[in-house]
């Protein structure tokens, strides 16, 4: 019970609102897998702002 509280409080105090949905979606089940979700999504966006992505169409 403790780390169901301690999960949905991380992802709600996650900033962007993209992040928090999708780390939602992922539906992780431990406290572990949301940090890894969110800091892999993190690196997305920050690779993606930075261009480093490259744009598949």
């Amino acid at each position: 019970m403790t780390e169901t509280f301690a999960k949905d409080y991380f992802i709600d105090t996650l900033v962007d609102t993209h992040t928090k949905l999708r780390v939602y979606q992922s539906r992780p089940k431990t406290m572990s897998e949301v940090v890894v979700v969110a800091v892999e999504l993190e690196d997305f966006y920050a690779a993606e702002k930075k261009g480093q992505l490259e744009d598949p169409s």
